[in-house]
């Protein structure tokens, strides 16, 4: 799993999933929480927790991206593309028993004793991907929902908008990219197409790209040499 994340509290559930047709002191769990703004990722296959805490707290207010992995026995957290950290769970088990409901930002239930989970996320997730892929529209998507809103904030307020000429943001973590109308380009669509000599020369910044139609509609034989 990997999440992006802000947190405006040092507590809270970001990721939860337990084993329901047990019971709760023998079920399977996973969970990712900030305590006192440390990351724990933990789970229990039955046989014994894994506990990987983060080395130091993270900021409060800004957004943070985790992915939280297991193979067997063996976990790994890595924060912002930075720190990683890894840990294995006890016993000899090394299957985890969870039911296909996953839940962001709190569980409506009663949280594993083990789990460290108290109170639900005070914060905001931006994007949440499963197995490599990212969901799309994280309130339409949801089976259920409580008390979620929208969020409207940093990097793109909509009291605020970084975007001129009506651009649309596009939250990127702490960062942010500008969908321009037509007839607008620039990181802020500040300029007009029209000031732009659009034969000459263009740019590229390493995170930018041009598409255009591939006019080969069909495959050529390879030409033959003689040796």
């Amino acid at each position: 799993f990997e999440l992006w994340f802000m947190s405006a509290k040092p507590d809270g559930v970001i990721l939860y999933n337990v084993q329901t047709d047990v019971e709760m002191e023998k079920a399977d769990f996973l969970s990712l929480n900030l305590e006192d703004s440390y990351l724990v990722f933990r789970y229990d296959l039955g046989s014994g927790m894994a506990d990987i805490v983060s080395p130091e707290k993270i900021t409060l207010d800004v957004w943070h991206k985790v992915e939280v992995s297991r193979r067997q026995k063996q976990g790994m957290m890595i924060i912002d593309d930075i720190i990683t950290v890894t840990g294995s769970s006890q016993g000899n088990l090394n299957e985890l028993n969870l039911p296909k409901s996953l839940y962001i930002g709190g569980y409506p239930g009663d949280y594993h004793p083990s789990s460290g989970g108290t109170i639900g996320l005070r914060g905001a997730v931006q994007r949440f991907y499963e197995d490599g892929v990212r969901v799309e529209d994280l309130m339409g998507s949801a089976k259920s929902h409580k008390h979620v809103s929208q969020y409207d904030g940093i990097p793109c307020p909509s009291y605020d908008n970084p975007c001129n000429n009506a651009g649309v943001c596009l939250a990127n973590l702490n960062d942010y990219e500008c969908l321009c109308l037509e007839g607008y380009l620039g990181r802020t669509c500040d300029t007009e197409v029209s000031e732009i000599n659009t034969d000459g020369p263009v740019s590229f910044a390493g995170n930018t790209h041009h598409r255009y139609p591939n006019k080969v509609n069909s495959k050529q034989k390879c030409q033959r040499f003689n040796e």
